[in-house]
């Protein structure tokens, strides 16, 4: 019986269930690591308007005020 769990719970299981079915390891982690990209992408500067480059372009202007002043 764990064995059949364990198998159950790393490939998924279908909507035979009172759960409605489950998705299996392999699956889940496929979303963690494109939501994981997507975070990746925003921390690093690019050309276009990325969250670091948005941080980056206040720290400057902060900087020059209190600079300036």
């Amino acid at each position: 019986m764990r064995a059949a769990r364990c198998t159950d719970r790393l490939t998924g299981i279908e909507g035979r269930t009172r759960e409605g079915g489950r998705p299996g390891v392999t699956a889940r982690l496929g979303g963690v690591e494109q939501r994981l990209g997507s975070v990746e992408h925003e921390l690093h500067p690019h050309p276009g308007g990325s969250l670091r480059e948005a941080v980056d372009r206040a720290h400057a202007r902060t900087r020059q005020l209190t600079d300036t002043t």
